[in-house]
Order: structure tokens, then C-alpha cells, then sequence
């Protein structure tokens, strides 16, 4: 099987896990990195990547610590004033980001979820 950022997250959750999750008083990592450009040398997903695996690492360290955590699917859709005239280089309007953000922070306190980082 081939390489997933929605692997570990809560995508590979069903909706009863989640509520136990919220109900247990489980903490949320939310990756957030925009797809853009980043020179001819490297792929678009760098910055999303990156956020993606500090956010398994850091889960790691938490459960570890006897914090039980989720990670919530990552965000990649982005603001790229400087970057987005490049091809691959994704980009959304500030108000379309802001929206987009503000519904997953309701929807998560919605489910219960106190802390999301």
C-alpha cells in the first residue's frame, strides 16, 4: 500500500470512535500546510507533508504520555500571493480559507472536542 496523509488521521475512524474520542476528552491535531510550489527540485506537497508527519510524531509523544489524541484530516487549501502564478500552485481566496477553517474548528466543538491544535 502506497504513502497516505490521511493515514492514522480520523478518516480512518467511524463516526462511534469519534464520540467515544470527544467523550474521553481526546486533544485534536489539525495538519495545515499549503500545496505550492518550491522551486523545480521538489515536490508541491512539502509543506503539507512536513505538518502531516509532525503531527504523528507529536501524537506519538502525547499517547505516550497518557494524552489521548486524534489527528483531524489535513488542511491543504492556502492563500498563494507570492507562489501561485507557478503550476501546481493552488490557491484559494482569504475569505474561502477563513470559512473553510472556521467550519472545521465549529464542526470539531460541535463533536465535543475542547482543544484542537
Amino acid at each position: 500500500m502506497g504513502y497516505s496523509i490521511f493515514e492514522e488521521t480520523m478518516v480512518e475512524m467511524n463516526w462511534n470512535e469519534i464520540d467515544k474520542a470527544s467523550k474521553d476528552g481526546a486533544i485534536v491535531l489539525l495538519p495545515m500546510g499549503v500545496i505550492e510550489e518550491h522551486g523545480p527540485h521538489m515536490c508541491l506537497g512539502v509543506d503539507i507533508y512536513l505538518s502531516y508527519i509532525q503531527c504523528r510524531l507529536i501524537k506519538q509523544r502525547l499517547v505516550t504520555a497518557g494524552i489521548q489524541t486524534l489527528i483531524a484530516p489535513p488542511f491543504y487549501w492556502g492563500i498563494n500571493n507570492v507562489s501561485g502564478d507557478f503550476p501546481g500552485s493552488f490557491t484559494s481566496r482569504k475569505e474561502t480559507v477563513k470559512a473553510v477553517i472556521y467550519d472545521i474548528l465549529a464542526s470539531l466543538k460541535r463533536w465535543g472536542f475542547n482543544y484542537v491544535f
